[in-house]
């Protein structure tokens, strides 16, 4: 075998019931170890930095479960679909890392893909791009056999694949390194998701910060959008030195996240961005939310201000000033929800911090704020974390969160203020236009503390795949996208190697990648992701998963 590096992503685990959901995960993987590796033989090589950590954990396959792919237990394309589309987020260059470094390409290779795909649909669209950057890459793609042609395997066994040359040992960065322009999300795009469909993969890996009080903006409930689209008032930003600001030492917390261009591309979408003018936030304005992640140096960290909003003197000021929700845009609670949840992947603090430094919120005189979750009376069906996030605006809003209304009272507001008279208003119907049956009824919140991952685990290939990614993360890491892509080097001490050798008895018989020890071996591409503390041997070593009863 060739000498290797192996690329993939570290991952953090934070708790002992988060391990737990790891073991539990990886048990179903069986015959494999967890290894302890020195953080010291992993190269960062995109703009994330490496945990300050002494060793990370890896999942490495024992000898007894090593086997090479076979007519029996193939490799599948669906699963290799999954995975590429997972190294792909983070560049075509780690993709081709991926495939380039991985050994054990084998004949028997599987299309499992389905043959009811409608071949105008974005499966079909998504399959067709993999297929081109595979044969880019891979000389031999032409070997991989469908249902109706693998069946002759059964009969007469394929020869031995052709010996591939190829580079297997990679150094420096990828291209993802030489990103320089960040985005500054503080609204909607801290949720993963949210963001993630707004600005595509590239943009899954954020670092929560903070922007001080020496910035000159803070986010603002004035955005509401009157050339049609949604009717409802979404984050915007307002001057520190707007009368209407109650704290102007206010902090502002959101994340940041790489937005790929070069200085002309950057030009172009301020020339798309009409009614909206480019800020950047300076770097020592900036610093992070109590995460592991550090700001990168050099970058250029920005934001879309609207014309509305910008000082007396700037050449593109446009007037009236945007006021706070109104009756005709009111503030969304799913907007809310959305924002919180994003805050929620990171910690408490840092949805309690949002709502603080958030401008504008409902008040008495102006209570325009809409209940409008899908079933507001039973939250628990559509929003199961509606107890967290109410909790939450009760603790930090107990004056404006009373003022948000269920539909059926929103139309209060209408009503009560075609009134011509103001006597008419009080011999109207007595409708309770609060809403505080959440805070009565709701669990006490539960104060949380910042959390300090002290081990890691790599992950050179499984969990890339998106079906195995999200399990793994509602059984270890709920909605939280955590994770910095990474290389093992050449000096990895047990010389492990990524190679196709796995054999998964799960819903489907297949042959995948794993990391096993292979005599001279390189480099690995992966990903670490944090362990907990306490969840360790006392002598540094991880625990003996064959002796453990569950």
């Amino acid at each position: 075998l060739q000498r290797s590096t192996v690329n993939g992503v570290i991952c953090m685990a934070y708790s002992d019931a988060e391990l737990a959901a790891a073991e539990k995960f990886y048990l179903n993987f069986s015959n494999a170890n967890l290894c302890r590796i020195p953080l010291e033989l992993f190269e960062a090589v995109s703009w994330q930095s490496l945990p300050d950590v002494e060793a990370v954990y890896c999942v490495v396959c024992e000898d007894v479960a090593f086997a090479a792919p076979s007519v029996h237990a193939p490799i599948v394309q669906s699963y290799l679909d999954e995975v590429c589309h997972g190294m792909e987020a983070y560049g075509r260059d780690f993709l081709r890392e991926f495939l380039e470094t991985t050994h054990g390409w084998s004949n028997y290779w599987l299309n499992d893909r389905s043959m009811a795909v409608d071949w105008e649909s974005k499966d079909a669209y998504q399959h067709f791009q993999m297929d081109n950057q595979l044969k880019l890459i891979l000389p031999f793609l032409e070997v991989r056999k469908t249902f109706s042609t693998y069946n002759s395997y059964l009969l007469t066994p394929p020869e031995d694949l052709k010996p591939w040359k190829r580079n297997t040992v990679k150094r420096g960065p990828i291209a993802q390194k030489e990103m320089k322009y960040f985005t500054f999300g503080m609204g909607s795009l801290i949720n993963t998701p949210s963001r993630v469909g707004t600005a595509g993969v590239v943009a899954q890996s954020a670092i929560p910060v903070v922007v001080g009080k020496a910035f000159e903006f803070l986010p603002c409930w004035n955005f509401q959008n009157h050339a049609g689209g949604s009717q409802l008032t979404a984050g915007g930003m307002i001057l520190r030195s707007d009368p209407r600001v109650p704290d102007r030492d206010a902090e502002t917390v959101g994340v940041i996240y790489p937005c790929p261009g070069d200085d002309a591309a950057i030009k172009a979408q301020d020339e798309r961005e009409v009614g909206y003018t480019r800020y950047n936030i300076p770097l020592e304005c900036i610093r992070s939310l109590d995460h592991w992640q550090t700001v990168p140096e050099g970058i250029t960290v920005f934001m879309y201000v609207p014309n509305t909003e910008l000082p007396e003197d700037h050449p593109q000021r446009i007037s009236p000033r945007a006021p706070f929700p109104t009756r005709e845009y009111p503030l969304s609670q799913t907007y809310v929800d959305t924002c919180i949840l994003g805050c929620l992947e990171y910690s408490r603090k840092m949805a309690m911090k949002w709502i603080q430094g958030f401008v504008g919120w409902p008040t008495r005189a102006k209570p325009f704020w809409l209940n409008d979750r899908l079933l507001p009376r039973r939250p628990w069906i559509e929003t199961p974390s509606f107890h967290v996030i109410d909790g939450v605006l009760a603790e930090v809003l107990p004056r404006s969160l009373p003022c948000r209304s269920l539909p059926t009272e929103y139309g209060s507001h209408y009503w009560k203020h075609c009134c011509d008279e103001p006597r008419k208003v009080e011999s109207c119907t007595d409708l309770d236009v609060t809403y505080s049956s959440y805070i009565e009824f709701s669990q006490p919140p539960i104060p949380t503390k910042r959390r300090e991952p002290k081990y890691w685990f790599f992950e050179a290939g499984f969990l890339f795949s998106g079906n195995n990614q999200n399990a793994f993360r509602r059984l270890a890491y709920g909605d939280k996208r955590v994770g910095a892509i990474d290389r093992w080097s050449e000096a990895m001490r047990e010389c492990q190697k990524r190679i196709f050798c796995q054999r998964y008895d799960g819903s489907v018989l297949c042959t995948l990648p794993a990391l096993v020890d292979a005599g001279d071996a390189r480099d690995v591409v992966g990903m670490l992701y944090p362990a907990p503390e306490g969840w360790a041997a006392p002598d540094g070593n991880p625990p003996d998963v064959a002796k453990d009863d569950k």
